[in-house]
């Protein structure tokens, strides 16, 4: 039984190996370390692109603030953009 929540938002900061998703949810931010399982290639996640990602509210970072996104899926629109 999963206990992933999918939601989307926008890449708000990315550095190197990590970076945050701020929600649509109302604003929370969520850790995108490099280890989660990106569709469409990690490498081309680019600040202000809109993602559809999952994570399980039961996984916290160690401070406890923010859960971590577990699945990053970058939508083939937002793809198509860096050849337009």
């Amino acid at each position: 039984m999963s206990n992933y929540v999918c939601l989307e938002g926008v890449v708000e900061s990315l550095h190197r190996g990590y970076g945050f998703i701020k929600g649509d949810d109302g604003g929370t931010y969520f850790f995108l370390f490099s280890p989660a399982y990106v569709i469409g290639d990690m490498a081309r996640l680019t600040e202000g692109m809109r993602v559809e990602f999952g994570f399980d509210p039961r996984r916290l970072v160690p401070s406890g603030k923010n859960p971590f996104a577990a699945i990053v899926v970058i939508p083939e629109k937002e793809l198509s953009l860096e050849y337009a």
